[in-house]
């Protein structure tokens, strides 16, 4: 099974646009560890271009590259598996 996920552009606010480059790191690779928890649950889900996403926001206390990370990555898959459903 392949999954494909392409993210253009990531709109941040309250990061110092420093931290893009760790933050997106962080986003990859929690978005590849929850694709390989769930790979049996996407199975069955068709390819779909999506041209805006919504992730919602949430809160990180720490404001850290790798919460940012995973924060994003959550919000993200979870808007992700919403719309293929």
């Amino acid at each position: 099974m392949k999954i494909e996920l392409v993210i253009d552009e990531l709109v941040l606010h309250g990061f110092d646009p420093r931290q893009r480059h760790a933050i997106g790191d962080a986003v990859a690779r929690e978005l590849t560890r929850l694709a390989r928890a769930h790979a049996r649950e996407l199975r069955g889900h068709h390819s779909m271009d999506v041209a805006r996403l919504d992730g919602g926001g949430f809160e990180t206390p720490a404001r850290t590259a790798a919460g940012a990370g995973a924060g994003i990555a959550n919000s993200v898959f979870t808007a992700v598996r919403g719309t293929s459903s």
